[in-house]
């Protein structure tokens, strides 16, 4: 019997017979067989790598057994049948934290802050960023157009004085006929 799992926005289809069973304790356990291709992308779906798996296999089985009961929020974290659904998720999300900040620590000593050149070279790069006119059918701009212009770097542009966050993050509204 498979079912539709839907977790945090995404469906799985994911078997959960007693031959499905079977195999992921076997896989998770043995090392023997394999997973189905929506049962692997459920796990990378979660952000569970090869690190994390190798310390959860001994709870992924049940987890997989029970995701047809607890799938749901609700049921994921209150009732006591979906604990090791509710582990394993919450292993994932924390595992995940834990590497982007290893991560940006890693970055931060390997690479250092972004220097004051850097920066202004990255500031005269977004000053310079024109709407490229686009042709029009009809009477005017479609709305989609009005909300998402394209636009282009033009090499004469030299960087603005002011506040440099401020001007990189504003919205900008461009009006027809501006180039």
């Amino acid at each position: 019997m498979t079912t539709v799992i839907s977790l945090y926005g995404k469906s799985f289809t994911i078997g959960f017979d007693e031959a499905d069973d079977t195999r992921r304790k076997n896989f998770f356990s043995r090392g023997l067989g394999s997973l189905t291709p929506q049962e692997r992308a459920l796990l990378v779906s979660l952000g569970v790598d090869e690190e994390l798996e190798n310390s959860l296999k001994p709870y992924l089985a049940e987890f997989f057994s029970t995701l047809d009961r607890c799938s749901a929020d609700p049921s994921l974290i209150l009732s006591k049948d979906c604990e090791t659904a509710y582990f394993v998720i919450w292993s994932a999300f924390f595992h995940n934290r834990k590497e982007v900040e290893r991560r940006l620590k890693d970055n931060r000593s390997r690479y250092g802050a972004v220097g004051e050149e850097e920066l202004a070279q990255d500031m005269a790069i977004i000053d310079g960023l024109k709407a490229k006119p686009t042709p029009t059918k009809g009477k005017g701009k479609s709305p989609i157009d009005a909300l998402f212009t394209l636009m282009f770097v033009e090499p004469e542009t030299t960087p603005v004085p002011g506040d440099t966050f401020s001007r990189l993050f504003t919205l900008m509204f461009v009006e027809e006929g501006m180039t």
